[in-house]
C-alpha cells in the first residue's frame, strides 16, 4: 500500500533508526521529519528540506532535532551554505554535526551560495548523521500560477475524502478547473510547499512514483501509530496481556480453591476409614475373646480364627495380584487417596491436565507481559 512504502522509505535503515532514538528522543521531531517528506525523497533518506529561491531572499524548512515542528529560516539573496549551518546551530544547539553532500555524496563548498543549488540538481544536508533532500523551488513559477485555480485546487484537496490520487486524476483535476496539463507540475508543487500534498517523484516504486498522497497530516498521524511513537499501541497490548494475566491467575485460583476442597475431602475420608478399620479390629479381637473363654471354647473357636487369618492372606495377595504393589498400609492409604481425589475433582470440576496447561500458559504470558512493561518504560 501507499502507506506501508512510504514508511518504509523511513524505516529502510534500522541502523540509522536507533541512532535517530539517541540523537533525539522528541517525538515532535519524528513527526516533523515525516511531514517533511516530500516529492524528491530517495531511499535512504529521513525525508526533504524545502528551499524557496528568489532573487533576492530564500526560505528554508527544516525539521530541527530540539526544536518542535518545522522551522523556517529568512535568508538573504547572497547567503551561502556557511550561513546555513551557523544559523541552524544557532536556532538549535543539539545540531553539533552539518555538512552538506552532492549525489555521489561528496562534500559541497560552505562558500556555494544558496541560489546556485537548484542548478546542481540532487543536494543533501546531514544534521547529526541524519541525511536529508533538500528540494529547491523557484518562487517565480508559482507567481505564474493562477492564484484563483490554486485556491479552488486547494479547496478540492481539502474536500477529498480519499487518501490517494494518481498523478493522472491530480492532471485531470487541473483540466476540469481550466488549467493547462503543463502547469500540473507547478500547481503540485505549489501546494506541497503548502503541505496539502505529498508525492515521491523519484522512488523506486513505480506504484508510489505515480500516486500522489492527500493532507498528509492524516497519512502522517498513521505512519506514527504504526511506528507507534507514543508507545500507544504498546501499552494498549501490554494492558490487554495483563488483563489475559489476571484472568488466567482468577481460573487458578478457582481451581485450586477446587483442589483444595477436594484433598481435604480426600484426606477426611481416609481418616474414617482408618479410625473404622481400627474398630472393626478392635470389636473383631473382643468378639473372639468373649467366644473363646465365655460362649464356646478355644477347641470350638481354633477352626474360625484359622480361616480368619488365611482370609487376609487371600486378600491381600489379590490385591497385590491386581495392583502389582506390595499391600502395606502406606501403600493402601496413597491408593485410596489418589482414587478418592480423582473421584471428588471430577464431582467438583477440577481437570488437573487444565491447571497443568493454565500454568505453563500464564508464565508465558507473564513473560510477554513483562517484555512489554519493559519496552513500554523505554519508550517513555
Amino acid at each position: 500500500t501507499m502507506l506501508g512504502s512510504a514508511s518504509r522509505l523511513f524505516l529502510r535503515q534500522p541502523a540509522r533508526r536507533r541512532a535517530l532514538k539517541l540523537v533525539s528522543p522528541r517525538k515532535d521531531w519524528l513527526r516533523a521529519t515525516l511531514r517533511s517528506m516530500s516529492s524528491q525523497a530517495l531511499p535512504g533518506q529521513h525525508g526533504s528540506l524545502s528551499l524557496l529561491v528568489r532573487e533576492d531572499s530564500h526560505t528554508l524548512h527544516v525539521p530541527l532535532p530540539g526544536v518542535p515542528g518545522v522551522t523556517s529560516f529568512e535568508f538573504k539573496g547572497a547567503s551561502s551554505l556557511q550561513e546555513v549551518a551557523r544559523r541552524v546551530k544557532e536556532r538549535d544547539h543539539s545540531v553539533d554535526r552539518i555538512s552538506f553532500l552532492d549525489a555521489n555524496g561528496d562534500p559541497v563548498s560552505d562558500a556555494t551560495r544558496l541560489a546556485e543549488l537548484q542548478a546542481m540538481g540532487s543536494l543533501f544536508v546531514e544534521l547529526n548523521g541524519f541525511s536529508f533532500g533538500i528540494v529547491a523551488h523557484n518562487a517565480s513559477a508559482e507567481s505564474q500560477t493562477d492564484r484563483s485555480l490554486l485556491a479552488k485546487l486547494e479547496k478540492e484537496v481539502l474536500a477529498a475524502t480519499q487518501q490517494t490520487m494518481s498523478f493522472e486524476e491530480f492532471v485531470e483535476l487541473c483540466k476540469d478547473h481550466g488549467a493547462h496539463p503543463n502547469n500540473a507540475i507547478a500547481f503540485l508543487r505549489a501546494l506541497e510547499s503548502k503541505g496539502l500534498l505529498l508525492h515521491f517523484e523519484r522512488s523506486a516504486d513505480p506504484t508510489v512514483r505515480s500516486t500522489i498522497i492527500l493532507n498528509p497530516q492524516r497519512s502522517t498521524e498513521c505512519i506514527m501509530r504504526a511506528l507507534d511513537v507514543d508507545g500507544d499501541a504498546l501499552r494498549a497490548a501490554a494492558r490487554e496481556k495483563q488483563a489475559k494475566v489476571n484472568e488466567l491467575q482468577e481460573r487458578i485460583k478457582e481451581l485450586m480453591t477446587i483442589k483444595a476442597g477436594a484433598d481435604v475431602s480426600a484426606l477426611r475420608s481416609m481418616k474414617v476409614i482408618a479410625w473404622g478399620s481400627l474398630a472393626y479390629l478392635t470389636s473383631q479381637i473382643g468378639v473372639l475373646a468373649y467366644c473363646v473363654w465365655d460362649l464356646y471354647s478355644w477347641d470350638v473357636m481354633e477352626p474360625f480364627t484359622y480361616f480368619l487369618g488365611m482370609g487376609v492372606v487371600w486378600v491381600s495377595f489379590f490385591a497385590f495380584a491386581r495392583s502389582k504393589e506390595y499391600p502395606a498400609y502406606d501403600a493402601l492409604r496413597v491408593r485410596f487417596l489418589k482414587r478418592r481425589r480423582a473421584k471428588l475433582y471430577a464431582q467438583r470440576g477440577y481437570d488437573p491436565e487444565e491447571f497443568e496447561e493454565l500454568r505453563l500458559t500464564l508464565r508465558t504470558v507473564q513473560q510477554e507481559l513483562n517484555v512489554l512493561q519493559a519496552r513500554s518504560q523505554q519508550s517513555m
